[in-house]
């Protein structure tokens, strides 16, 4: 969409034009689309500055901010995104570290729980020998 190249006028005209379809009632999963699109081509400081000029014009806050709920379903999706993706963070790793210790951690506690006597001790050692160099 070439329109978002211009000036910070020509941009603001553009997400004012957003706002108004939202506020007529225009399908929000289309005007999401078109705004994903122009998110695309603008900074978020920009949009602010945008936003704050509209309302000093006169254009409602609230109108304002449907448009910031359709801004964070955007950023939403985009996260689920990457989620999608399998992005993992340090964070993320160490969750499912955790998570596979723990499992391994209650598999040997059942084993050992389930031991009777020396005997069973020796039926069961090979499922422990494996627990513990997983």
């Amino acid at each position: 969409m070439s329109e978002f190249y211009g000036g910070f006028s020509d941009r603001k005209e553009v997400l004012k034009n957003i706002i108004k379809r939202i506020h007529q009632g225009e399908d929000p999963e289309k005007v999401k689309s078109e705004f994903k699109e122009f998110l695309q081509e603008v900074q978020a400081d920009e949009i602010a500055k945008i936003e704050e000029e509209l309302i000093k014009e006169g254009m409602n806050r609230n109108e304002v901010m449907k448009l910031c709920e359709v801004h964070l379903a955007i950023f939403k999706e985009g996260l689920e995104k990457k989620e999608e993706k399998d992005y993992q963070n340090p964070t993320s790793i160490l969750y499912k570290e955790h998570e596979i210790i723990i499992n391994l951690c209650n598999d040997l506690l059942e084993t050992l729980n389930s031991i009777e006597d020396e005997s069973s001790f020796y039926e069961k050692e090979k499922n422990i020998e494996k627990i513990i160099t997983c």
